[in-house]
């Protein structure tokens, strides 16, 4: 259950803070299908994470195949969808002091950041605030609901912003090249220990 609260009826508003959190969750793989939507001084939005259907089938298989007994770690991609995953994330950089989101929202790369830093911005800007409640198991140090308030989502926005202008960094690849993509701007490079000096 996600429910986004503003001062503002204005439905334009509204609607840019959903376009903007739906930004977020795509970023970090949070697939997810709306089963309700609910109306009031608040939106509520309920949803589920989307699984594909190959992938349900492999979890039921795997369900009666091991009974009560523990899935192993090595079939446990199969047991946990992308999307769960993402729900998981997002629900973990919305509980992180505005410091500690700048920092893992880097490692996530610009387009994570990016979203999240217009939503938190939306929200300060519109004076709203977002309750999300993944409905995943609880962990613990994390709230199973996370509320996020204008305050707060302004200091995230100023953490993302200067996390952003911070200078890069050079690091030194002994390796092979074996792809790059300037329009994902992305690379990658094959490791081996003969590349090294």
């Amino acid at each position: 259950m996600i429910r986004v609260t503003s001062e503002s009826g204005d439905p334009g508003t509204i609607g840019r803070l959903l376009l903007s959190l739906q930004r977020f969750l795509v970023s970090v793989d949070a697939e997810l299908v709306l089963t309700g939507l609910e109306f009031g001084n608040s939106v509520t939005l309920r949803f589920e994470p989307v699984v594909p259907a190959g992938q349900r089938e492999e979890i039921a298989e795997l369900a009666v195949a091991h009974g009560d007994a523990p899935v192993p770690p090595q079939q446990m991609t199969l047991v946990i969808p992308e999307s769960v995953v993402g729900l998981d994330l997002a629900e973990h950089l919305l509980a992180q002091e505005p410091e500690e989101v700048a920092a893992q929202a880097r490692m996530l790369g610009t387009r994570a950041r990016d979203s999240l830093r217009a939503l938190t911005t939306a929200m300060a800007e519109t004076s709203a605030s977002l309750t999300f409640d993944p409905g995943l198991p609880a962990r613990p140090g994390v709230p199973s609901t996370v509320v996020m308030e204008p305050e707060r989502a302004a200091r995230v926005a100023d953490a993302l912003r200067q996390a952003e202008q911070e200078p890069p960094r050079q690091i030194e690849i002994f390796g092979r090249l074996s792809l790059a993509d300037s329009d994902s701007q992305s690379f990658g490079v094959v490791l081996r220990d003969a590349d090294r000096p």
